[in-house]
């Protein structure tokens, strides 16, 4: 389908929900790589809207593109979790959880990955 009502930039319908009545899986097939996910409601219009004119191409070469050795001041441990924060959001990974000891500079490095 090319033209006419249900074409959004060549795609039928560029969201998908399933549920079971209880659970609500949504997965956006505009992704190069698609995963479904939970979700607790279903998205409202304008949630659509965004969704649907978001272009996370810049965002995701910006990760590549920029070494995490460009930030000064860091020791190899915070090294290793930035590059895997970002392995993990580049793999549309959405849930994180870093553990750090007390003392080891967990804000300066949330910081610099920000």
């Amino acid at each position: 389908m090319t033209e006419g009502v249900g074409n959004w930039n060549g795609y039928g319908l560029p969201f998908l929900y399933a549920t079971n009545g209880e659970i609500i899986w949504f997965i956006d097939i505009q992704d190069e790589k698609p995963v479904s996910r939970t979700i607790s409601n279903f998205h409202t219009a304008p949630a659509l809207e965004q969704l649907f004119s978001a272009d996370l191409k810049p965002s995701r070469g910006r990760l590549l593109d920029t070494p995490i050795e460009r930030i000064e001041h860091l020791h190899d441990y915070q090294r290793n979790a930035i590059g895997a924060i970002e392995s993990t959001l580049l793999s549309r990974k959405r849930h994180l959880l870093i553990a750090m000891a007390t003392g080891t500079a967990k804000t300066y490095m949330t910081v610099a990955e920000v």
